[in-house]
This record gives structure tokens, C-alpha cells and sequence, in this order.
């Protein structure tokens, strides 16, 4: 199936990953302010980011299902969170890596997305 197929995820308009760190300052790690499903890949930092303990990473997607998407294969159809491409996500995949030797029990998720909450889009 091309790439271009109007079962593919094609109302994402915008992500962006952010890095809120403990003493209060906020930092961009990825930003796409045009996003285009053509261009899913994998992205590299420029240089290793050091995350101190405390640090909230969060990811924000922003999709169009409007007319003015001219992509949009269905803009009077509501759109919700699922896992097959025809429907729409928001996951940021991550690799991180810990210095050996670090405790295993050092990394906790709190507040994640969880599917068919308030991730609606219409």
C-alpha cells in the first residue's frame, strides 16, 4: 500500500517533545512544527542530553481534521485514539540509555496517555 494511501495516519499537523527539568527550565528536544506522515523517521539529538532525576518529558501532537487538510480523507468523520494507521496516535518512542551499574529502578512513568481518554480529535 503507497505511503500516500488515505488509510495512513494523515491528520497530524505538529509534534513536539519537551524536556521540563527540575530547577524549572523548559527545553525543546524535538520540534516539527509541519508534521508529514512521509517523513516518520528516526530522530537524533545532536549531541546526549543529560536528564537529571526529576525531569518530565512530554510529548505534544496536534492533528487537523478539518477541510483545510487537504490530506484529511474524511473531515466529517470523528477520529479516535487507536493503534491501526486509519485511526490516530500521539507515541513517543524513546531510547534512553543509564550508566552501567545504575540502579534498574530509576525511571517511573506517571501520567501517560492512556488510549480513549481525552484523546479524541473531531
Amino acid at each position: 500500500m503507497p505511503i500516500n494511501d488515505s488509510s495512513y495516519n494523515l491528520r497530524g499537523k505538529s509534534y513536539r517533545i519537551t524536556a521540563r527539568f527540575p530547577d524549572g527550565h523548559v527545553e525543546n528536544l524535538i520540534d516539527v512544527p509541519r508534521y508529514d506522515f512521509n517523513w516518520q523517521t528516526t530522530y537524533f539529538l545532536a549531541a546526549p542530553k543529560t536528564l537529571p532525576k526529576g525531569t518530565v518529558l512530554e510529548c505534544l501532537a496536534h492533528f487537523d481534521n478539518s477541510p483545510n487538510n487537504r490530506f484529511n480523507p474524511d473531515p466529517a468523520q470523528t477520529v479516535r485514539w487507536g493503534d491501526q494507521s486509519w485511526e490516530e496516535m500521539n507515541i513517543g518512542f524513546m531510547e534512553v540509555v543509564f550508566p552501567a551499574g545504575a540502579d534498574p529502578d530509576v525511571v517511573s512513568l506517571t501520567g501517560t496517555t492512556r488510549p480513549g481518554s481525552a484523546s479524541t480529535t473531531h
